[in-house]
């Protein structure tokens, strides 16, 4: 998908900036976690915790030949390091 500009290239276009701009946000997928069961309180790590234990609960019922390596784990590539969240 292309980037849309902070401002469009010339005023002709403007509309059809904003219309797409519009259009966009409209399609964005929302994210519904109603199987979690959280509340209106939950922080960012409630929905981690959450997140993981269904991710480890469907691994399990995949069975043979999956595994759940942690919860954020340090991975280096070259000089840099990052660690995996979910």
């Amino acid at each position: 998908m292309r980037q849309l500009e902070a401002e469009p290239p010339e005023p002709r276009t403007r509309l059809s900036w904003i219309a797409n701009l519009i259009l966009l946000n409209q399609l964005k997928d929302p994210y519904t976690f109603d199987f979690l069961t959280l509340g209106e309180a939950a922080q960012e790590r409630d929905l981690e915790r959450r997140l993981v234990e269904h991710v480890q609960k469907l691994l399990l019922e995949m069975g043979a030949g999956f595994a759940f390596v942690g919860r954020q784990v340090h991975v280096e590539v070259g000089d840099e390091e990052f660690y995996g969240k979910v």
